[in-house]
């Protein structure tokens, strides 16, 4: 029977709402390698597992031998890999990862008159009569296109890295090109091998059309570039094959950029005295010990004789941080390294790296049950590591918080105290997160006096009980210039660090 509609009663509409910003990846890190694997077009790579790694570099590739200390250890986060030059490189096809079934030689010697069509600098170039049938491998396939390649433009180069065909001509800079491969139009007929030989827009999985790039002569330049492309990582280093020099810019760039540099210090000078020229003793000068946080940026060495990449291994424990989770602070110091040997250095030695701030993963105790361990997970200003993190999430949650928050309201945010109120109340929701994962906790305020024009102070030696106060300025104390501006009045937070126990003292008397 006919009946009406329960919607002309009652109407209920559902939207799906924009999704608000989210935090920064602050445990995905960062690996910047010389080898010329990615495209510079697409310079920035995101891996979940070694095995993706590996279908982009080879197994003797620097960013390679860093990705298998970052997942020996079990639950890391995604590693990203970029690629930075200091020479003009040439654009270049980076054809699809072939599968092994792919890689079939048979499916190759079968080609007696193959061809593509392809465009080199901005110029066709009509690749015909290529004759595979005496390939007796995959090198000797990309040998042969080479051949029918610099036919017809002199320097252009086929490569078979192990797992896909790359084609690059000899020009470099900004105008050297290569485009996807298309449907032969050559003479003599040729069949189009350009699907086989994963070079086609279609092919699959990694297929890339690259433009060649100016020359970026330092580490510096190389590293705001990728920041450019993408900025979702914290922690970053360098690969082994990098100069000192560059170690020590991506160092300066790191602390001057909010990023954590991880220098692995190889040189046996460091734990020597009298070191003043290693890598390690030079990160130590560009930031001097103080009690002013400037930014959240930092370096931190750890020496090593047994591993290139063994600092990268240690930050793992501070990039697994669930900062959503209770008690998920972590320090450095007393952790491990997994897959990594320990070094056997006496206490003067480890004296001599403290010096400078650079640590180790050292072995601990008596010789035959050593506990091997990090010392002291402190970043090279002297400043605890894990600390220096996790002020860095804290500044980003803040900002994400209250930019979310204003951009859920459906109406404005009225320039008022109740409107400076609801926002305190976004500063304190985040700083209990900050109490919840540990980076807070109750404790007595020993800085300097923080005091707002709205009254509210607090003054040294204060007890702040849940670990920070929130307080702002009064709506009533803006000038009238500032008012028109729709500038909120400054907001203090006083917030106590946790901190964690990393020595302890023990006095026993004993008495007969």
């Amino acid at each position: 029977m006919p009946t009406i509609a329960i919607s002309d009663q009652v109407n209920v509409t559902v939207s799906v709402g924009t999704p608000g910003l989210s935090a920064q990846a602050f445990g995905t890190t960062l690996v910047t390698g010389l080898s010329a694997r990615l495209p510079a077009s697409d310079r920035i790579r995101f891996y979940s597992n070694l095995t993706a790694v590996a279908a982009d570099f080879q197994t003797t590739d620097e960013e390679y031998l860093a990705a298998q200390v970052w997942f020996a250890a079990q639950g890391t986060p995604q590693l990203a890999i970029a690629r930075r030059w200091t020479a003009a490189i040439a654009g270049g096809l980076y054809g699809a990862v072939l599968t092994s079934a792919q890689q079939t030689l048979s499916l190759f010697t079968a080609i007696t008159n193959g061809g593509f069509d392809v465009t080199i600098n901005g110029s066709l170039k009509q690749v015909t009569a290529v004759n595979l049938s005496g390939a007796a491998s995959l090198n000797a396939v990309a040998a042969l296109l080479q051949t029918a390649l610099a036919a017809l433009l002199a320097g252009t180069t086929c490569v078979w890295t192990g797992n896909r065909f790359v084609i690059q001509p000899s020009l470099t800079g900004t105008g050297s090109t290569v485009s996807f491969a298309v449907v032969p139009t050559g003479a003599g007929s040729p069949v189009d091998i350009g699907g086989l030989l994963g070079l086609k827009a279609t092919s699959g999985a990694g297929v890339y059309a690259s433009a060649g790039a100016a020359a970026e002569a330092t580490a510096d330049i190389s590293m705001a570039a990728i920041a450019g492309k993408s900025s979702q990582w914290y922690g970053n280093t360098l690969t082994n094959d990098s100069t000192a020099a560059d170690k020590l810019a991506a160092a300066n760039w790191s602390i001057n950029n909010n990023k954590a540099y991880l220098h692995t210090e190889t040189n046996a000078a460091a734990a020597s005295a009298g070191d003043t020229t290693t890598t390690a003793y030079l990160i130590a000068q560009l930031t001097p010990v103080s009690a002013v946080v400037v930014n959240n940026g930092m370096a931190i060495c750890l020496y090593s004789t047994q591993s290139n990449y063994a600092t990268l291994g240690a930050w793992v424990n501070l990039a697994k941080i669930d900062f959503t989770q209770a008690d998920a602070m972590q320090t450095l110091n007393g952790q491990q390294i997994a897959g990594v040997t320990a070094e056997s250095i006496d206490s003067t030695a480890q004296g001599y790296l403290q010096a400078k701030n650079c640590g180790a993963y050292a072995n601990f105790g008596a010789v035959g049950a050593a506990y091997p361990m990090i010392f002291d997970g402190k970043a090279s200003s002297g400043r605890f590591a894990d600390e220096v993190f996790g002020l860095a999430w804290l500044q980003n949650q803040l900002q994400v918080d209250i930019f979310n928050y204003l951009r859920s309201l459906k109406s404005r945010l009225p320039q008022t105290d109740e409107g400076m109120a609801a926002l305190l109340g976004v500063v304190e929701k985040t700083c209990r997160k900050a109490v919840t994962n540990g980076l807070l906790a109750p404790g007595v305020w020993q800085g300097n006096q923080i005091k707002s024009t709205a009254g509210d102070v607090v003054n040294n030696g204060d007890l702040l009980k849940t670990g920070f106060r929130v307080m702002a300025d009064a709506m009533s104390s803006q000038s009238a210039a500032t008012r028109a501006t729709r500038v909120a009045p400054p907001i203090y937070v006083a917030a106590k660090g946790a901190g964690a126990i990393h020595n302890v003292n023990v006095a026993v008397t004993f008495d007969r």
